[in-house]
């Protein structure tokens, strides 16, 4: 029987650079946003909100000095990462984690 594959979601041009750049990060962040993103205020915010929504991004807490999102209640820093959907969502089907799975087998068997 064929795999079937699940359809990738549309995503809009500002969502994709956001989620194409997050994935070039190391960490995954979403900060800094692109520079060639031409989205802001209110509209970045509903372009984020949709991404929350959809389970592409999520937020973390994370330590002071890295770039943040928000403060939350506690005035704890707080920023956006893209998630294993969000990397799945741009064709990304290994994970950093997966990789690096991956490698330490490959080193164990030479």
């Amino acid at each position: 029987m064929p795999k079937t594959q699940t359809p990738k979601p549309k995503l809009s041009d500002a969502q994709l650079a956001i989620l194409s750049a997050a994935a070039q990060h190391a960490d995954h962040s979403l900060l800094p946003l692109p520079q060639s993103l031409t989205v802001k205020g209110t509209a970045l915010d509903k372009v984020i909100a949709t991404l929350f929504k959809r389970k592409l991004v999520e937020e973390r807490r994370i330590v002071d000095g890295a770039p943040e999102w928000r403060r939350d209640a506690d005035n704890r820093p707080q920023a956006l990462f893209i998630t294993t959907n969000g990397l799945l969502a741009l064709g990304i089907e290994e994970t950093d984690k997966d990789r690096r799975a991956q490698a330490a087998c490959h080193a164990a068997q030479t």
